[in-house]
């Protein structure tokens, strides 16, 4: 079937079309509804290098060079079975990423919690963060390093309140739109094309019918006519054997 045919069969059985979208309409009213909206929390946490570094009179923020490896651990850690599945465990409904900021040129680490729950959110959004200065010291307290040469955390921002993403529910319900428009048109394509066959096929099986009828009227018209040359032939025998007197007997 080309593109011509099909929009002729959606020409001829409109009515398919408009049933199989407002069947689509109805499956993506319901799945608007049943696609949750997604909650999003961030927190951003800075690495700053030990006072050692910047003294006591000093900036740390001038002093960040070099903590881009720290940052790279330190997630590592965070993403590591011993802290993550117990963060998990707490709400298993919420997915959260930990990982460098690519926004940021500086030691700068992203958190992004997202779930359905909002509360849920912005409770594992801050379990991570709680997380992450005992883990970063943990570290380094593993490597023997001295109190004072200890590379800190600091929180950048964290979201009091979620952001609502209707990404996934608008993702669903166009995909749903897409699929039930394609579907109606194929479906009804492939109606018309039985229909279509079904009647050529009457009409091929009535123009035969009427063909074996005529032919049969032919026949019995062929039967009738040599039955009357059959029937002429006898009287014209009959009638040489058994010839009629053309005069009257005389009377005496």
């Amino acid at each position: 079937m080309n593109l011509r045919d099909l929009l002729r069969g959606v020409a001829r059985r409109w009515y398919v079309v408009l049933a199989g979208l407002l069947v689509t309409g109805a499956a993506c009213a319901g799945l608007y509804a049943a696609v949750p909206l997604e909650n999003t929390a961030s927190a951003n946490v800075i690495l700053l290098p030990p006072q050692t570094v910047y003294g006591e009179d000093g900036n740390p923020f001038l002093y960040l060079g070099g903590l881009s490896q720290a940052v790279d651990v330190l997630s590592r850690t965070l993403n590591a079975e011993d802290i993550r599945g117990v963060i998990e465990k707490e709400n298993p409904d919420v997915d959260f990423e930990i990982g460098a900021d690519s926004s940021s040129t500086g030691p700068v680490i992203l958190i992004t919690a997202k779930g359905a729950d909002a509360s849920a959110a912005i409770e594992t959004m801050y379990d991570v963060l709680d997380a992450t200065p005992g883990a970063l010291e943990s570290i380094q307290v593993g490597l023997s390093v001295p109190p004072n040469s200890l590379i800190t955390v600091e929180t950048l921002a964290a979201d009091s309140e979620v952001e609502v993403d209707p990404k996934n529910r608008l993702q669903a319900v166009i995909a749903a739109a897409a699929a039930g428009f394609v579907a109606s048109l194929l479906l009804t394509g492939f109606i018309d094309a039985r229909l279509v066959s079904r009647a050529a096929r009457r009409a091929g099986d009535a123009e035969i019918e009427a063909a074996a009828k005529a032919e049969a009227e032919r026949e019995a018209e062929r039967a009738r006519e040599t039955d009357r040359t059959r029937e002429d032939a006898v009287l014209v025998k009959n009638e040489s054997t058994h010839p009629r007197s053309s005069a009257l007997t005389p009377l005496r």
